[in-house]
């Protein structure tokens, strides 16, 4: 018969405490974004929404609109901020819909060489708990 190892509960909190936190696999983090308004084309539809964070390679994005085509897999974007348009690819990696449209978070695939240089204005990251992986 096998024996059961005692463990008494103060060692178990001390493992506990030992584990690290989930880990946070990004390898750019998210900036929040405000008043940055988006055009969304998956091909035969237009939606329009705003964007939520952003990083150098995705975007979080609230559409107007729960009835986007599920099967619809890479879109084109427009952003508008401060009088500058972005045009940018992306490919869909996750989507909620919800009473007030639906939240999508995007990979980017192909983006203007300033890009980054729009990324960078924003100076603070979104917390890694609000962060659904994209």
């Amino acid at each position: 018969m096998a024996r059961e190892p005692q463990v008494k509960s103060h060692q178990t909190l001390l493992i506990a405490e030992r584990r690290p936190g989930p880990m946070n696999k990004r390898r750019w983090q998210r900036k929040k974004v405000s008043d940055t308004k988006v055009e969304l084309f998956d091909g035969s539809n237009n939606f329009e929404g705003v964007v939520k964070n952003v990083s150098n390679t995705g975007i979080e994005t609230r559409l107007d609109s729960e009835s986007i085509d599920p099967f619809a897999a890479k879109f084109d974007l427009r952003l508008s901020y401060e009088g500058k348009t972005y045009r940018i690819s992306a490919i869909r990696r996750w989507q909620i819909n919800d009473v007030e449209g639906s939240r999508m978070g995007l990979r980017i695939y192909e983006a203007p060489r300033d890009w980054s240089d729009f990324v960078d204005s924003f100076p603070s990251s979104v917390p890694v708990d609000n962060q659904l992986d994209s």
